[in-house]
């Protein structure tokens, strides 16, 4: 006797199982057409790599993939097949490491998510959660002039937002170095030409200009960019890919 249920079943998952082997693309046609547009070409991919006469201006392994053969169309295409590596674990996988280089390729190849697996990436969206940036701003710190590491001023961005209550939200994303010596010229060396290990630092904006106005008695401008929504969302989401980088501070 011919049991028809398992029949049943049998032929439901030679339907099925097609369906989500089909459904996301694979990374090899999305790679021909990422290099038939030269999108490694572009200056937003150029600007994304930090990359500058072709040569990368960051050359941590963590932040390049072809860090061993870099060229900006190996870095393209490596980029690529990250977003389909299922080893990677979750946070560790090239979506949830790459967000701003995902969320331009997706666009510039006209994709969707539904395109590509969905890696939990609990971090980014502790961050995304934590800051809701809606808005970017470039600050300007006046130099302090007794002492040697600020005689320049500082920059650094801020981030505004809102969240899920509506709370107004306010960051600071800045860029900066620990000063191990108080030798004015040893500074001077290490500061234009040897450079100093960089960090990229994310914290409350009223804690850093509260130094800078109570402490420093210093002048603070704040500038608004003409930038357009998804250009902010790009910078906002390359903050992300910046956070654990080794950096020259130079």
């Amino acid at each position: 006797m011919i049991n028809t249920n398992s029949e049943k079943r049998y032929l439901f998952l030679l339907l099925v199982i097609p369906f989500f082997i089909y459904a996301q693309k694979l990374p090899n046609p999305i790679i021909n057409q990422a290099l038939a547009l030269k999108l490694y070409d572009s200056h937003v991919w150029k600007s994304l790599l930090h990359v500058k006469s072709n040569v990368p201006s960051i050359n941590d392994s963590t932040f390049l993939l072809s860090h061993s053969n870099f060229s900006l169309k190996n870095e393209l295409q490596m980029t690529i097949k990250s977003f389909f590596n299922t080893n990677a674990q979750n946070n560790n996988h090239g979506i949830c490491k790459y967000p701003a280089r995902f969320f331009w390729l997706k666009k510039k190849l006209n994709l969707n998510d539904d395109d590509f697996p969905k890696p939990k990436c609990k971090l980014f969206h502790q961050y995304l959660k934590k800051t809701g940036a809606k808005n970017i701003q470039l600050v300007f710190v006046s130099e302090n002039t007794s002492s040697p590491s600020s005689m320049m001023g500082h920059v650094f961005f801020k981030l505004t937002g809102y969240d899920a209550s509506h709370t107004k939200l306010e960051h600071a994303v800045s860029f900066f170095t620990v000063i191990d010596t108080i030798n004015p010229l040893v500074l001077m060396v290490k500061s234009t030409i040897t450079g100093m290990k960089g960090f990229f630092i994310l914290r409350p904006y009223k804690e850093q200009i509260e130094r800078y106005l109570k402490e420093e008695n210093r002048n603070i401008w704040e500038y608004s960019l003409n930038l357009s929504e998804e250009e902010q969302q790009l910078i906002y989401y390359h903050f992300w890919e910046l956070k654990d980088v080794n950096i020259k501070y130079l």
